[in-house]
């Protein structure tokens, strides 16, 4: 698993949650705090910051490696 999008999601995940958790790769999204809504948007900040174009992933989204599975596969 890529370290620098590991590095990058858990960022934009502390970004959004406006407070530092702790975020390993078994974090589960909606223990933290996020819901649907947020996995788009994190979706979307990951596509506009790379300029590439993600499927739609948030229903498979459970975990933080999942989120970085789906990015690696978008």
């Amino acid at each position: 698993m890529n370290t620098d999008k590991f590095e990058f999601v858990k960022t934009e995940i502390n970004k959004l949650l406006k407070k530092e958790v702790e975020i390993t790769l078994d974090t589960v999204l909606l223990d933290i705090g996020l819901d649907s809504l947020d996995i788009v948007e994190l979706q979307m900040i990951y596509e506009e910051t790379f300029n590439v174009e993600l499927k739609d992933i948030e229903q498979s989204i459970k975990t933080v490696a999942d989120l970085i599975r789906a990015i690696e596969l978008g």
